[in-house]
C-alpha cells in the first residue's frame, strides 16, 4: 500500500535538502544516521507514516522502508500464495541468534521482512525502492 502512496512516491529521487524542504511531510534527521531521514506524510495510510527514506550513495532518495509495529501484521501465507512474484531468502542474523526470512519482488521494488519467533512468522519491515 505504501508504494502507491502519492506523498511517498514523490520523494523519488530527490536530495535531503530537497526532501527537508517538504514540511508538512515531517521529514527530518535521524541522529547517526546519514543515509536515514524519517518520515511521517499526513495523508498516507497509516502503517506508511512510520516511514524512513533511503538516501543513496549519490545523495538522492533511493528508497524507503516502514518498520512494523506489533500492532502491524501480514500473514506469511498472503505473500506465499504469490510466490510466484517473489524471490525468497533467509538466514540468521551475524551477530545473534534472530532467524529471519525476506520476500524480494521479481521487479526488485518491494523487500518485505519476516523475522521467525518461536514458530511464528512476524512482520519485521519493509522497503519499497524507487
Amino acid at each position: 500500500m505504501c508504494s502507491v502512496s502519492p506523498e511517498l512516491g514523490g520523494f523519488a529521487h530527490l536530495t535531503v535538502e530537497e526532501a527537508l524542504a517538504k514540511p508538512d511531510f515531517g521529514v527530518s534527521r535521524i541522529a547517526g544516521s546519514p543515509d536515514l531521514l524519517t518520515v511521517n506524510p499526513p495523508l498516507a495510510p497509516e502503517f506508511c507514516k512510520r516511514g524512513q527514506l533511503e538516501v543513496g550513495p549519490d545523495g538522492k532518495i533511493v528508497a524507503f522502508e516502514v518498520l512494523a509495529s506489533q500492532a502491524d501484521s501480514l500473514d506469511v501465507n498472503e505473500v506465499l500464495r504469490q510466490a510466484d512474484q517473489f524471490d525468497f531468502a533467509g538466514g540468521k542474523e551475524k551477530n545473534g541468534d534472530q532467524v529471519y526470512f525476506s520476500a524480494l519482488s521479481k521487479d526488485k521494488k518491494i523487500l518485505i521482512r519476516f523475522e521467525v519467533q518461536g514458530h511464528r512468522s512476524v512482520l519485521s519491515w519493509v522497503r519499497y525502492s524507487y
